[in-house]
């Protein structure tokens, strides 16, 4: 309990003499994702997207987990690249299969 005392005292009195000093705080924006400006200048790459019919492939490996009616499939195509990339997953789920 006391080296929480001592960490918090240290941490308080550590934001007036960095100011004092010409210092920049360490969190300025507060504890959120450190990466959230990385994250919104990240280049995107020109895509399109087309809903299909989800392939033999992907029915067949979701097995009893999820009936074919059930599957949603997505044809990913960059502009940069050859072939598509097919999507699919169970309507509902949080997990696709690429």
């Amino acid at each position: 309990m006391q080296s929480f005392i001592s960490l918090a005292v240290l941490l308080g009195a550590a934001a007036p003499s960095l100011a004092a000093l010409g210092k920049d705080t360490l969190f300025k924006n507060g504890l959120g994702d450190p990466l959230a400006d990385y994250y919104t200048n990240i280049p995107r790459r020109e895509s399109s997207r087309v809903d299909i019919a989800a392939p033999e492939q992907c029915t067949s490996r979701a097995g009893d987990k999820c009936s074919a009616d059930q599957i949603q499939a997505v044809s990913v195509k960059y502009d940069d690249c050859k072939w598509p990339c097919v999507c699919s997953g169970c309507v509902g789920s949080d997990r696709w299969v690429y």
